[in-house]
């Protein structure tokens, strides 16, 4: 007959309520976004920042992304595309 009073623990394992979160960084499209134009502002620079998986300010120029912990703010630039060629007729 099964105990069922008794039950086995399995070392190593954590139920999802028990697992820490881990901090969500930003996933910057770079077909968009260029990469190198990042300006961090604002929170603690030390922070293991948290992101929204959206932009939480988002223009025609850059978007801005603010970490939910402590504020800090990422502003990336959006590629800017050559002058528009007029086409011809």
């Amino acid at each position: 007959m099964l105990d069922t009073t008794h039950t086995t623990h399995i070392r190593g394992y954590a139920s999802p309520e028990q697992q820490p979160k881990r901090p969500r960084k930003i996933r910057l499209d770079r077909d968009l976004y260029r990469p190198h134009s990042a300006r961090a502002s604002g929170g603690d620079a030390n922070c293991d920042h948290d992101f929204e998986p959206a932009p939480t300010v988002r223009e025609a120029d850059f978007a801005v992304w603010k970490c939910v912990k402590c504020g800090r703010a990422f502003k990336y630039e959006t590629w800017k595309s050559g002058p528009q060629v007029a086409s011809k007729r």
